[in-house]
């Protein structure tokens, strides 16, 4: 139970957290990701300034410390669905019910929990910060995008910059 400082100093220290966290602690890297997957799931477009985001501060770290106290856990969740518009995001603290996929998570690990339309629920979980996940997560989309593009026989690509500095200053 370190104080939140503390616990955000740690995570640095360990290279969970940018030496500026404030993309993560706002919310912001988790709504341009959530941006990202609408865009490949269903080809809709989420301005960000439409996505409800909720900042970890002191009060949520000392709500999902309270939590833990009584055996729940607390995280700070990005849910995705598919609407009649196009798609909704959600940036949101739940406290997790026992047995939830995410309540077994441990250290800093990313996890989707994908609920298909036939009932079907994926879970898929990885590591989720620091230099050699963030690294071979970069190596394996260059690899994916190459299989893909092979087997569409597409000759070029054309990359954008989702978050250059530019789009978002």
């Amino acid at each position: 139970g370190a104080d939140f400082d503390t616990a955000l100093r740690n995570a640095r220290e360990l290279g969970y957290a940018e030496a500026d966290p404030s993309r993560d602690l706002t919310g912001l890297d988790a709504a341009e990701k959530a941006v990202l997957i609408a865009r490949a799931a269903w080809n809709t477009e989420i301005p960000l300034e439409e996505i409800s985001r909720r900042t970890l501060d002191k009060d949520l770290y000392d709500a999902a410390r309270l939590a833990a106290s009584a055996g729940r856990r607390l995280c700070l969740v990005t849910k995705v669905e598919r609407t009649s518009d196009g798609a909704a995001v959600s940036i949101a603290p739940v406290v997790l019910p026992p047995g939830h996929p995410f309540d077994r998570l441990t250290g800093p690990r990313n996890a989707f929990l994908i609920q298909r339309t036939d009932g079907v629920r994926l879970h898929l979980a990885a590591d989720g910060a620091g230099r050699w996940p963030t690294s071979l997560s970069v190596v394996a989309d260059l690899v994916d995008l190459a299989r893909e593009l092979r087997h569409a026989g597409t000759p070029t690509v054309t990359m954008i910059p989702a978050f250059s500095s530019e789009a978002h200053p």
